[in-house]
């Protein structure tokens, strides 16, 4: 990936002018330790959503309707 993609999607991370104004402003270096840690964030969050759809707590009305 290029650079030019990197600090687009750093910039479309959060909504505002604000931010994308900062991000114009950025250094190479701090826009690409925003990147590796939003791809880092990502990662983790899909982990944790394939662990919640792995797992299912029932409540009693379900485990009622399994007897």
């Amino acid at each position: 990936m290029d650079f030019k993609e990197m600090k687009k999607q750093v910039s479309n991370a959060y909504p505002g002018m604000a931010w994308k104004q900062k991000v114009s402003k950025m250094k190479t270096s701090q826009i690409i330790a925003i990147y590796h840690s939003l791809q880092k964030r990502k990662a983790k969050d899909a982990k944790e959503k394939k662990l919640e759809e792995k797992f299912h707590q029932i409540d009693m009305f379900e485990y009622m309707s399994q007897l």
